[in-house]
């Protein structure tokens, strides 16, 4: 399991007990490796600042709540179809654009909706499993796969 933008690391975590080997990725290294010591089966949990130093090809890459982050959404996703296994998913969580302004802040350079998701995987040379909205937070998940699987 790979977590993109894994934050603190709680999706680290959860995953732990169920991946032999999890991959936690984020510029900011600090929280989650004081958090660490303090997760069940920790020593799965490898911590690291750039994706590039992960070595290994996973079943499941989670970007919850971090592509939004990112000035090229699609450049993200072709790097990581490369870490994927033939059978890999990639979830990912990204806030809806609302007109209330509750979204619009300095950190968030995208938004994404079910269009937009299905156009991103027609550049990226991936499948749609599927896309989900929580109407009540306005937030949209999807799943994608490459099209080799």
């Amino acid at each position: 399991m790979l977590d993109f933008g894994c934050g603190p690391g709680y999706l680290a975590a959860a995953g732990a007990q169920y991946f032999d080997s999890v991959y936690a990725i984020d510029w900011n290294t600090h929280t989650i490796n004081s958090l660490l010591p303090h997760f069940f089966d920790n020593a799965k949990i490898r911590v690291f600042d750039e994706l590039i130093k992960v070595r290994k090809k996973v079943n499941v890459v989670y970007a919850w709540h971090f592509l939004e982050h990112l000035i090229n959404i699609k450049e993200s996703v072709d790097k990581l179809k490369d870490y994927l296994l033939p059978d890999g998913l990639i979830f990912f969580q990204v806030p809806m654009f609302r007109l209330d302004s509750s979204r619009i802040i300095d950190e968030h350079f995208t938004f994404l909706c079910e269009k937009s998701v299905k156009v991103l995987c027609l550049l990226t040379d991936m499948n749609l499993v599927g896309t989900w909205r929580d109407v009540v937070n306005d937030f949209l998940s999807c799943i994608i796969r490459g099209r080799n699987n």
